[in-house]
């Protein structure tokens, strides 16, 4: 249902040819995929990363030739996709860094975690 909203939303800011359109249809997108996670975690009680990717596809598949700036679209995701990465990658170093630090038997980092640094390093 979300899907299709936006779907209607694209289409209506698509033929209004405004200089704006492609700000509207950003912001279409993302509210659409947080609006799709609510409803199906809050209302629905089914998965929400279900549901967003249902109406990802919807959007995709069928608003893709109604975009005004295609690329502006494949921006402001690929930003979006950067926030995540960055966002998880930086917490499991945080809570890795806590797990080493916070070891009963030994508070500092020896000769042995070095090598191990070292061997995973050269196995990747």
């Amino acid at each position: 249902a979300c899907g299709a909203l936006t779907l209607l939303a694209i289409f209506a800011s698509a033929d209004s040819m405004y200089h704006s359109d492609t700000m509207i249809q950003s912001a279409i997108t993302v509210c659409c995929a947080f609006l799709s996670f609510f409803l199906a975690e809050t209302y629905i009680e089914t998965s929400g990363v279900l549901a967003v990717m249902t109406s990802g596809l919807m959007v995709a598949f069928l608003g893709w030739p109604r975009f005004v700036s295609k690329e502006c679209i494949s921006v402001v995701w690929e930003f979006t996709e950067f926030l995540g990465n960055t966002l998880i990658f930086l917490l499991a170093g945080l809570l890795f860094g806590h797990c080493v630090f916070s070891r009963k038997h030994s508070i500092s980092l020896g000769w042995a975690d070095l090598g191990w640094l070292f061997a995973v390093y050269g196995a990747v």
